[in-house]
């Protein structure tokens, strides 16, 4: 048979493979943003869970940074009070 006899059905055919193409690919997108929402979900929680560790880990040494520093102003504040009343 002639070319243009032939087709029509060609092309029919094509269009059909080409929407299941695009149907597989639909699908399969879809799983891989699913899978990498999860895996940022994920991620950020265990991300969150680490800093909250490494702050509970942490605070005795920053406690304790303050109070040294809390204690460094107070003897500060106690040597500028005692030469305020030498210089009067």
């Amino acid at each position: 048979p002639p070319r243009s006899t032939l087709f029509p059905y060609t092309t029919l055919f094509r269009s059909e493979k080409v929407a299941e193409a695009k149907e597989a690919a639909a699908e399969k997108l879809a799983d891989v943003q699913s899978t990498v929402a999860s895996t940022v979900a994920d991620a950020k929680e265990s991300l969150s869970a680490s800093a909250k560790e490494a702050k509970e880990k942490a605070q005795p040494f920053i406690d304790k940074a303050k109070g040294a520093a809390a204690n460094a102003l107070g003897s500060l504040a106690d040597v500028a009070e005692k030469l305020a009343e030498k210089l009067k």
